[in-house]
Parts: structure tokens; C-alpha cells; sequence
């Protein structure tokens, strides 16, 4: 295993919705919300359900996962759902201002440290020789790895 860095999530919502008009939120303000993402890791879940347990009294409210990042994205055009993704994986919804960024003061605290992070690593067997072709792709994933992920 090779560690690359680690992918810090988010939560974003559609432009207008109504947790966007409260400001600066807390893990409370997000008790009564719903929330989306593509799969999951459960450490992510288990440290979400750790946070939000206090105010929803239960599991974390995750109403819809789905692999389609494209469909994922446009049940989030259509509904007060909240999503879990990384911004990288939205630079165009919220440069268009079609998603916005919902500012949970706790999570923007732990910075490196929020439960919505992701470590990314490539495995291989070690015994196989990589191919010219897999040794470019390789060399390439680590260089984009090196300038996006913390």
C-alpha cells in the first residue's frame, strides 16, 4: 500500500436552500436533515453517526447512496437533502452557483481532522512487475495525488 493523502469532504447543499439562510451552523442545526453521498466508507459513517447521535437520537440520516456521482448530484438539485462529497468532485455546480458549501463550524474547526476525510492509497502486489503503461499511470496518479490531496 502506498498512502497518496488524504480527501477532505464537505456538506453542500442547492443554491437556495433553507439551512443556507441560518449562517455559521452546528451539528445541531443539521438534526431534522437528510443527507446523500456517493459509497460511503464506515469509518466516515461511524464518525458521523458518533457526531450527530446526540441530535437525531440515532444512526446517521443518510437517505440516499448512490455510485452516480451524476445522479447523486441531480437528487441534490431537487430536494432539501444535504450531500457528503468532496468539493473537487463539484468545482463546476459551485462555480455555476447551482450547489453551495454549507458552513458547519465544527467541522471547519478540525480542518485535516474532520470525519468527513477519505486517506486515497494505491495497492498493489508487491511480487508483480507493473507494466510501461501501468508504471506512467502510477507515476501520474501520485503527481496529481501530490498537488490535491492533503
Amino acid at each position: 500500500v502506498h498512502p497518496l493523502g488524504t480527501l477532505k469532504g464537505s456538506l453542500f447543499c442547492r443554491a437556495g436552500h433553507p439551512l443556507l439562510a441560518r449562517g455559521p451552523l452546528e451539528i445541531a442545526d443539521l438534526a431534522q436533515a437528510k443527507f446523500a453521498s456517493v459509497h460511503m466508507p464506515d469509518v466516515v459513517r461511524d464518525a458521523l453517526t458518533g457526531l450527530m447521535a446526540p441530535h437525531t437520537g440515532g444512526d446517521f440520516p443518510l437517505v440516499f447512496e448512490c455510485e452516480s456521482s451524476v445522479v447523486t448530484r441531480e437528487f441534490i438539485f431537487r430536494t432539501d437533502v444535504v450531500l457528503l462529497a468532496c468539493r473537487e468532485a463539484l468545482l463546476v455546480e459551485l462555480e455555476c452557483g447551482l450547489l453551495r458549501e454549507l458552513p458547519v463550524r465544527p467541522f471547519c474547526e478540525l480542518g485535516n481532522k474532520t470525519p468527513l476525510r477519505t486517506e486515497i492509497g494505491i495497492v498493489r502486489h508487491a511480487d508483480r512487475t507493473l507494466t510501461p503503461a501501468s508504471e506512467l499511470l502510477l507515476e501520474y496518479a501520485m503527481e496529481v495525488a501530490a498537488k490535491c490531496l492533503v
